[in-house]
């Protein structure tokens, strides 16, 4: 789904958080993910969260996969990851959207 493309953009507002992937489109999560680097993961509530996320800007992505735990992950090069627990957030209607076009939309 967004393997080949390279994340272009980080948007943060108040609710959610919107990844931009050049080719492909917009990943927006009420559910904030966890961020992979250097063997560490990092938490919204860790003070380098911000800075974390956007130093994926310009990556490219290896693979992004959503288990039956429905799980997001997305591998970048470097062995960065992002992580998006969609059902562990609790939360009732769509948590995740990725919106390709205006044709197409993927929400869970």
């Amino acid at each position: 789904m967004l393997g080949g493309s390279r994340l272009s953009a980080v948007g943060f507002t108040k609710d959610y958080l919107t990844l931009t992937f050049d080719g492909v489109g917009d990943l927006t999560t009420f559910v904030w993910p966890e961020v992979a680097i250097v063997g560490r993961t990092i938490m919204r509530n860790d003070l380098e969260y911000q800075d974390a996320l956007c130093s994926l800007i310009g990556r490219l992505v290896n693979a992004s996969t959503i288990d039956a735990a429905e799980v997001i992950r997305i591998e970048f090069d470097q062995g960065s990851a992002l992580r998006i627990a969609v059902r562990a957030s609790g939360s009732r209607g769509d948590r995740v959207v990725l919106s390709q076009s205006k044709q197409r939309r993927c929400s869970f």
